[in-house]
């Protein structure tokens, strides 16, 4: 069953864009790689009116901003996963993951790897198993 969720996330940016492209953020490291992201972002509108704040003096280091109804945000934009549909994946992912759907997981996303500016690091769960 198809489903655009799963596609390899590099094909969704046409090959024209890739030179212009100068940050890839990674979801291991999402909190860094959003701080990093943000503290780089500027508005014009600071410019003129010469309150000079990158977006993540203006939102990140207050987590999704002073909107209380978002979600209840107790750090920085990105720090925790308070969602409510956490289910702790990470300590399942062997009681699924197989040798053989490793291997249909390299040949589906090899695109995701071969893109130089993704700077994705290959990981092997099941390493000298083909």
């Amino acid at each position: 069953c198809h489903d655009v969720h799963w596609e390899a996330q590099v094909l969704k940016i046409d090959a024209k864009w890739w030179p212009y492209i100068d940050f890839v953020g990674h979801q291991h490291n999402v909190h860094e790689d959003a701080k990093t992201l943000l503290s780089s972002l500027y508005s014009n509108r600071d410019l003129k009116n010469k309150v000079i704040q990158s977006a993540w003096d203006r939102y990140g280091k207050k987590g999704w901003g002073d909107d209380d109804k978002c979600e209840e945000q107790l750090g920085e934009f990105m720090e925790e996963n308070s969602s409510i549909h956490n289910f702790d994946s990470r300590s399942q992912l062997l009681e699924w993951y197989t040798p053989e759907l490793e291997k249909v997981v390299e040949e589906q996303w090899a695109v995701e790897w071969e893109q130089e500016e993704t700077h994705f690091e290959k990981i092997k769960l099941f390493p000298g198993k083909k």
